[in-house]
């Protein structure tokens, strides 16, 4: 009885696959013939829902790309006013500094000792290390010359001359 019953089962469940297989079959061409259409008709488009997300998509990248780029550009334009506004900030009775050029009007005490210090730097650029060291070795021999003859001086007596 259980063999007779696998067998009938058996039977029934392979009956059952081929009418869902013809049931397939048969929707699969009605939908191939209703995309194709009929004489004059359009043919459809089943993918084109995936087809308008890809466009939205699209549209939506480029709206990002023109947005970085006017971005850029508004930065591009608040770096030239800063840039204006420090150099009109930099210029002095509509004269503008020019690099090397020292503008020398109503100068504070500060700005003076700052003035020098730009000085000295442009005449260390100027002369090359060893002609530095020279300098500074001539200048210390010049402050112990004038050093050992004031002491020299001091230790005179009142009387006497050289």
């Amino acid at each position: 009885m259980r063999s007779s019953l696998r067998r009938v089962w058996g039977q029934r469940l392979k009956w059952k696959r081929l009418r869902d297989k013809l049931f397939l079959s048969w929707v699969e061409s009605i939908a191939e013939a209703a995309k194709k259409g009929g004489s004059g008709q359009q043919e459809l488009c089943w993918d084109s829902y995936e087809k308008i997300k890809q466009k939205l998509h699209l549209q939506e990248l480029q709206l990002a790309a023109e947005k970085k780029k006017e971005k850029a550009k508004e930065r591009a334009k608040k770096r030239a006013m800063t840039a204006e506004q420090f150099e009109r900030k930099t210029s002095t009775n509509g004269q503008t500094a020019a690099r090397g050029d020292i503008v020398m009007s109503r100068i504070s005490a500060f700005e003076k000792l700052d003035l020098e210090l730009i000085k000295r730097e442009k005449m260390q650029k100027e002369f090359s290390f060893a002609d530095q060291i020279r300098a500074a070795k001539n200048k210390r021999m010049e402050l112990t010359m004038e050093a050992s003859s004031s002491v020299h001086a001091a230790t005179k007596k009142p009387g006497e001359y050289a």
